[in-house]
């Protein structure tokens, strides 16, 4: 933060927070608090955990650090209060609010957030990490996890860099990145939660609101880093707040002051394992009410006026008007306004559509091709060769994985049921009114209160995955994608590509394929059997072993199944020895 800040106003990576996708909110009991950087603000400020100012900076004129003038507890919070030092307006005629924790006690594994309102006057209000010491390079580290800033324009931002600077911050080298707050907030006038997991030793996570926005491998990080709460002044950012704006009337006191709600600061509990990441929804920009996959990969969105687009690379397509809802796959059906079905048995970017008959209000299509909709009635049908088969039951919407042919339906109760061998069999939970069905053959349901939750089919439970949710799609890539009650567009973070296969000669050969109920099947087919080693190894954090097994088979066609629940949701690569050859493989749970 001793720098001027490089905007980056990046629209396409734009983020809408839910508290529920924190790392520590997916998995509590992983993580134990950090009692060195973690404070409520409850008490008056406890010197011995905290220290006035920067361990090694004065601070910035016009404004340099004060001392407890300028960073006090009241009401619960902590203060960072502006003051004049100087009448005359000349100089360092300010005092800003600074606090560090007195230890280096932020380390790799750890979580870390903030919630805070930040100053309404022309200043930053910042919370960062920062290390005084050099590596080999002569560098010193900063992470900014963010630098708010209420007086200007962009006073809706969420402001993330790091810095690795020489001394006196010569030939730094920094990766800034910026957000949009969600739900109109601004930093000014809204409480709202930032933090970092420092995932490994160059990887570090940035949430906002509690959602995954950056994933950034870094320049270098160096470890453990103090942690920093602050107010200060920025060369750009003239001109700098008056004495009569700083000495404002008493109900201004608020627009002067940052307020901190609290810090806290988790690490993993021993034997806990890697917490788990990525579950982030990154913003694709645009606008749409209904959202679908096709088996490339490629969404293809409804927008509210009835105008239907198709993602090309990083941009929208427009395909046609009067679509009232769509479904991908294999093909891509639609409805109309008018409730006719037309479908078109590719999924190239073009309005090539053909009627089929019939009236429908919901489509989707199955990993055959085949369209299902369900009509104003609430009766479902199949598209069979040129016929349409009546499929018991009613429903409100359907569902179709493009990869392992599970259909779901959603009823006009709410409830929710699973086709298997010609009949319907109901799941656990209600209340749903959207649904559809990724390659592993999980349903995600949007429910009546917006809340969009992944099915468990081994358990029979469902995962609260994301607020604020109209219409959610998803692709035999492994992406998902939703839209939200805003109409923006996200795609979730972490959803994988088709696996890739590292290696493969004549002495065997090496596959993942996820099956129905979300496990992972290492298929293994070789010439001859032998001396078998398994290992599964987490790509984040530190790369730790995650399973092993060794056993000697004779058979030439081996699965070993890795099941969803022993293993955390994440991204794992698989090595596999056999009889001395190595091959890897990349998944995810």
């Amino acid at each position: 933060m001793k720098t001027k800040y490089l905007f980056t106003l990046l629209v396409y990576l734009t983020f809408l927070g839910v508290t529920a996708q924190s790392p520590i909110q997916q998995n509590p009991g992983a993580w134990e608090a950090v009692p060195e950087i973690t404070d409520e603000f409850n008490n008056p400020l406890n010197t011995n955990k905290w220290k006035f100012g920067h361990p090694f900076w004065k601070g910035r004129t016009p404004c340099l650090f004060g001392q407890g003038r300028n960073a006090y507890t009241r009401d619960g919070e902590l203060w960072m209060e502006t003051s004049v030092q100087n009448r005359n307006g000349q100089g360092d005629y300010l005092r800003c609010g600074a606090i560090y924790s007195a230890s280096k006690a932020m380390k790799q594994g750890m979580y870390i957030e903030a919630q805070y309102k930040a100053s309404g006057l022309r200043i930053g209000s910042g919370f960062w990490l920062v290390n005084n010491d050099l590596d080999a390079n002569r560098r010193a580290d900063e992470i900014d996890i963010q630098e708010a800033f209420g007086g200007i324009a962009s006073r809706n931002q969420h402001n993330t860099n790091v810095h690795n600077p020489q001394p006196n911050f010569t030939n730094d080298q920094p990766q800034p990145q910026s957000f949009t707050l969600p739900n109109g907030k601004t930093v000014s006038t809204d409480f709202v939660t930032y933090g970092l997991h420092w995932v490994g030793r160059s990887r570090i996570h940035f949430y906002l609101d509690g959602n995954l926005v950056r994933d950034l491998v870094t320049n270098s990080t160096l470890e453990p880093m103090h942690a920093l709460l602050n107010t200060e002044t920025y060369s750009w950012m003239t001109p700098f707040p008056s004495i009569q704006q700083v000495e404002g009337a008493i109900d201004n006191r608020y627009q002067k002051v940052a307020r901190f709600k609290y810090i806290r600061t988790w690490k993993p509990k021993s034997g806990g394992g890697n917490p788990p990441g990525g579950s982030g929804w990154v913003e694709i920009g645009g606008g749409a009410s209904n959202v679908s996959v096709d088996n490339a990969g490629k969404a293809w969105v409804v927008a509210a006026g009835g105008q239907m687009y198709a993602r090309n690379g990083n941009s929208w397509s427009f395909i046609r008007g009067n679509v009232q809802d769509a479904g991908a796959g294999l093909g891509v059906s639609i409805t109309e306004t008018n409730s006719q079905i037309s479908s078109k048995n590719n999924n190239s970017i073009n309005n090539n559509f053909s009627r089929l008959g019939g009236t429908a209000l919901k489509v989707d299509v199955d990993n055959q091709g085949r369209t299902w909709v369900v009509n104003a009635g609430n009766q479902i049908y199949r598209r069979d060769g040129g016929n349409w088969t009546r499929i018991p039951g009613n429903a409100v919407d359907i569902g179709c994985s493009g990869t392992s042919g599970s259909i779901y339906r959603v009823d006009s109760s709410g409830r929710i049921f699973f086709y298997n061998n010609n009949s319907w069999s109901q799941t656990s939970g209600g209340g749903a009114t959207r649904v559809d069905v990724d390659r592993q053959g999980r349903a995600w349901v949007v429910t009546n209160n917006n809340t969009l939750y992944r099915y468990n089919s081994s358990n029979n439970t469902w995962t609260n995955m994301r607020q604020n949710v109209n219409d959610v799609g998803c692709g035999t890539d492994g992406s998902v994608w939703i839209t939200d009650v805003n109409t923006k567009i996200y795609r979730m973070a972490n959803a994988a590509k088709s696996v890739k296969i590292t290696s493969d000669t004549s002495a065997f050969s090496l596959s993942a394929v996820h099956e129905r109920y979300g496990n992972i099947d290492l298929n293994i087919k070789s010439q001859n059997g032998g001396d078998l080693k398994v290992d599964v190894y987490s790509v984040l954090g530190s790369g730790q072993k995650v399973y092993s097994k060794s056993f000697n088979t004779p058979s030439t066609n081996l699965t070993v199944r890795l099941i969803e629940g022993t293993l955390a949701s994440g991204m794992y690569i698989a090595k596999v020895v056999l009889n001395g050859e190595t091959k890897t493989i990349k998944f995810v749970l």
